[in-house]
């Protein structure tokens, strides 16, 4: 057998490292791809589940209804007595629910526009009639607001509040700030300092909207 020579052993080792390095390549190419597609693959997957996620919210926020109240009318209203409603209604839906306003009644001394709150009590006076003080709060039966809104009320209009002093004043404002205010009165005991019992000495004297 022939002896190789320096120049064809060189040769030959030029051309196994050209195979190796073409293989090492195509190998790397080939990895490259399948990390391109596999990240492609779980983008798509965390997009639908994204979707799924917030399509979920959507739908529990549309099925979310209003909670039942309800307040009792009297005076000068055609069916006079308790009135079922959802939070959220105004006075004109409570008289209207009565029957509407009988022909006596001093429209001038209402505000048909106001919120109305559960357990509530509304009185429609005739023209001429006496408001009788020691039955009823005069701002509250005419359909006066005189509740406190807990998501634009000052720190000086919520201490006045029963069993609301100013540092909790204060955590109920950095509460709404961010948390873009409350959704419903039974939100404010999740600020700090107030509870379950804290919560029952101002229910009826708060609001939201």
């Amino acid at each position: 057998m022939k002896k190789l020579g320096k120049k064809e052993i060189l040769l030959i080792i030029v051309f196994v490292i050209s195979i190796i390095f073409f293989n090492i390549r195509e190998f790397s190419f080939k990895m490259n791809e399948k990390l391109v597609i596999e990240e492609a693959l779980n983008e798509e997957g965390n997009a639908v589940e994204n979707e799924e996620i917030d399509t979920s919210k959507e739908a529990s926020t549309e099925e979310k209804e209003p909670r039942e109240i309800k307040v009792d009318i009297s005076g000068a209203v055609k069916n006079p007595g308790v009135i079922s409603l959802k939070e959220g209604d105004r006075l004109i839906d409570v008289i209207n629910k009565a029957g509407g306003l009988t022909d006596k009644a001093d429209i001038n001394r209402i505000n048909r526009s106001k919120y109305v709150h559960d357990s509530e009590k509304i009185i429609i006076y005739e023209i001429g009639q006496e408001i009788d003080y020691s039955i009823i709060n005069n701002s509250e039966s005419l359909g006066v607001d005189n509740k406190v809104n807990i998501n634009t009320a000052s720190k000086e209009e919520l201490i006045t509040l029963n069993g609301i002093g100013e540092s909790i004043g204060e955590n109920i404002i950095k509460y709404r700030k961010e948390n873009n205010g409350f959704k419903s009165i039974e939100d404010i005991m999740k600020v700090s300092g107030i509870g379950k019992s804290k919560f029952n000495q101002i229910k009826d004297s708060i609001k939201v909207k």
